[in-house]
């Protein structure tokens, strides 16, 4: 089972804040979360880089996550890739999709194991 994060439309800024408010208020119970942020309905998205505390009151409000997989359109790169290296700081395991691959974002999230040699998951294998 996993937690989804969605968004859509004209998105004022990537505020890692909201994120971690959302992702900590989902947390039940003490296991660790695996999370669906799924931004493939998203029009515009400016993005700001956090600041240092805002990166620091990110590692203190956000719940543990085992696993996260992020589907967006390759303009949202900058932002998933903020956002992932936020995650794997706190040990998270975390992936890429495109919106086409999103129903393997959801069998990548719900598998017990990651296989390191599997490709970029981003794109449909000899392509």
């Amino acid at each position: 089972m996993f937690f989804v994060v969605r968004r859509q439309g004209p998105q004022p800024k990537l505020d890692i804040m909201a994120i971690a408010h959302e992702l900590a208020d989902s947390q039940r119970g003490n296991p660790p979360l695996k999370v669906l942020l799924d931004w493939s309905a998203v029009d515009s998205w400016p993005f700001e880089a956090p600041s240092l505390s805002t990166i620091q009151a990110w590692k203190e409000t956000t719940p543990s996550i085992s696993r996260a997989a992020i589907v967006h359109e390759p303009k949202w790169s900058r932002h998933a890739a903020l956002l992932a290296a936020l995650l794997r700081v706190r040990k998270a395991e975390v992936c890429s999709f495109l919106p086409s691959h999103h129903n393997g974002a959801v069998i990548w999230l719900e598998r017990n194991t990651v296989d390191e040699a599997l490709p970029y998951r981003g794109h449909a294998e000899g392509s």
